[in-house]
């Protein structure tokens, strides 16, 4: 055990997604009425936020937070956040996001593809790209028929549709 509480490291990605996708919504029908709930889960979510800018240790929950943080406009947090997100879970040796804080050397799509999203958005394009090649070239699988290609989150196992449609709307073309 580590000896941290059950509370201590809360999976903030879900509540992230839903700040997002309320305000969204909120962007396309103009129906305001779920404001309150979007405003109090962003409340919630920046008090989860770390002295080092971060909101957890698992790079793809705080690569979930800053959509949050820049679709309620919380640019302080968002900054924060940023800062860690390229000094701290940014591989520069190898052109992409560790998994999580301890800079594991495991390979995963989510850091790399969401990453790569964060990356075109604060103006790191090459970085971005570099991310997406290091992924294709580490989870690139066939399925055992030969018949498929795509990614899978360890390969050699199977083809994740999930994870070909993360590829191509980063802007990846089809393995």
């Amino acid at each position: 055990t580590t000896g941290d509480s059950i509370t201590s490291n809360l999976w903030v990605g879900s509540v992230a997604w839903v700040i997002h996708g309320i305000k969204r919504y909120i962007d396309i029908t103009n129906d305001a009425s779920v404001k309150n709930v979007m405003d109090s889960a962003a409340n919630w979510l920046v008090s989860q936020q770390k002295e080092d800018g971060s909101f957890h240790n698992v790079t793809e929950g705080n690569l979930d937070c800053y959509w949050a943080m820049k679709s309620v406009g919380y640019e302080t947090q968002k900054q924060r956040l940023t800062n860690f997100l390229l000094t701290k879970v940014w591989n520069n040796e190898e052109n992409r996001f560790n998994v999580a804080i301890d800079n594991s050397t495991d390979i995963y799509f989510d850091p790399q593809s969401w990453g790569c999203a964060f990356l075109k958005d604060i103006g790191y394009n090459d970085s971005g790209l570099f991310a997406l090649a290091v992924a294709k070239k580490e989870l690139s699988c066939t399925t055992l028929d030969g018949n498929y290609t795509g990614f899978d989150t360890k390969v050699p196992y199977t083809v994740w549709n999930v994870i070909v449609g993360q590829w191509i709307t980063v802007g990846g073309t089809y393995p």
